[in-house]
């Protein structure tokens, strides 16, 4: 996903983001790492994902553990219901 953010381009030195989207298969699976977190260090996630137009959505990971995930409005509402994650 290409970064419109000046800034942040200048910042980071990346222009793009590599983002996950939906298969909309129920199997499909993504590596990743699951932090426990506050709910004030959440609200923050949210505060900084918002202008980047990310929401949070509830996911079951493979693990069988509720967690927390970060989406693009491009994708969001297309993952099944009930998709795993892998951690």
């Amino acid at each position: 996903m290409k970064v419109e953010d000046a800034r942040f381009v200048a910042s980071s030195g990346r222009a793009h983001h590599a983002n996950v989207v939906s298969t909309g298969r129920a199997d499909s699976r993504v590596g990743g790492t699951a932090f426990e977190v506050t709910d004030a260090e959440l609200a923050a996630a949210d505060r900084y994902e918002a202008p980047a137009a990310y929401v949070r959505t509830q996911v079951r990971l493979e693990s069988g553990r509720e967690a927390w995930l970060y989406v693009h409005v491009s994708s969001a509402g297309r993952a099944p219901e009930g998709e795993k994650h892998s951690s």
